[in-house]
């Protein structure tokens, strides 16, 4: 998987260009990470700490789905 590929692209053409914009797949999936560990009612971690765990899974699962497709 690609960490600037787009999760959910929008592509809108203007004039001869075509430009996407949207939240890349690693962004997406960190926030997917970061709302599981915000909603744990044991969860016990600052904001900061986190995301930085949230940031930290993403990169260890794009990681791992890598070296599935090797």
């Amino acid at each position: 998987m690609n960490n600037s590929s787009l999760a959910f692209p929008l592509v809108r053409h203007i004039d001869s260009r075509v430009i996407a914009e949207g939240l890349t797949k690693r962004e997406y999936i960190a926030a997917m990470l970061l709302q599981g560990i915000l909603s744990n009612p044991e969860h016990h971690l600052g904001i900061h700490s986190a995301a930085q765990n949230a940031v930290l899974a993403t990169d260890a699962l794009i990681h791992a789905l890598a070296e599935l497709q090797e």
